[in-house]
């Protein structure tokens, strides 16, 4: 494991530890959405009734599987770039702290139970509830515990050292980071608004806030059973 600062972790793919677990989420979620581009939309409504968690259908049928193959489906562009650019930035991070499996269990459990929490408040939604968001705002959630336990008083000016591919590195507040994840998921849900995309459905806002807490009680388990090397 890395033992560089988080708030200055180079999350480059010129990195020491390559993150093979985040670019595998990555192209299985790229490539899931070019399979969807490739359906008509009759075909597409078939194929997310099938595969995407509906709470409603889940009361009646508990269809368990689709509490993870809806973690893999998104509604358009939009809603899927969003979630592998943070994916790609958080769950770098968090492989080069924690490892390949932890990462992966991470990422599924977040998920998971993100999509669970929306299912509590709504459990017999006809829409369905599909994406990564929840996933990517446990990997949120886990940095900012990891920030947390790094730093013994962090503060909102702490900062981000990002990497992006062949951009230079620039240093950002964590706190305005995370910002522009939640701001740009409410956006994307405001896009779809009376949309055919809408109607498929997409992640809503307490599996976005259930994911990035349950990423940072992740974090918290890991380091009381034993402390990470964070400094």
């Amino acid at each position: 494991m890395s033992k560089k600062s988080v708030s200055s972790l180079d999350k480059s793919p010129c990195s020491n530890h390559f993150p093979t677990i985040t670019s595998s989420l990555i192209l299985l979620n790229l490539g899931t959405f070019l399979y969807e581009l490739l359906l008509s939309n009759r075909q597409l409504a078939v194929f997310f009734e099938r595969w995407a968690f509906i709470p409603g259908q889940f009361v009646t049928n508990s269809e368990w599987a689709t509490l993870l193959t809806g973690l893999f489906l998104h509604a358009g562009w939009t809603h899927l770039l969003g979630n592998l650019l943070y994916l790609w930035l958080f769950g770098s991070l968090c492989e080069t702290h924690l490892g390949h499996k932890a990462v992966l269990l991470l990422y599924l459990t977040s998920g998971i139970l993100a999509t669970l929490t929306q299912f509590l408040i709504e459990p017999f939604a006809p829409v369905p509830i599909i994406g990564a968001s929840g996933a990517v705002a446990g990997l949120l959630g886990a940095s900012f515990a990891l920030l947390n336990l790094q730093q013994k008083q962090p503060s909102a000016n702490t900062r981000f050292s990002i990497s992006l591919f062949f951009f230079s590195q620039k240093e950002l507040p964590v706190i305005l980071i995370i910002a522009v994840w939640f701001v740009w998921q409410f956006l994307n849900g405001l896009a779809q608004v009376g949309s055919v995309q809408l109607q498929l459905g997409s992640e809503a806002f307490f599996a976005h806030v259930g994911g990035f807490i349950v990423g940072s009680l992740f974090i918290r388990f890991l380091n009381k059973n034993k402390p990470l090397p964070l400094s």
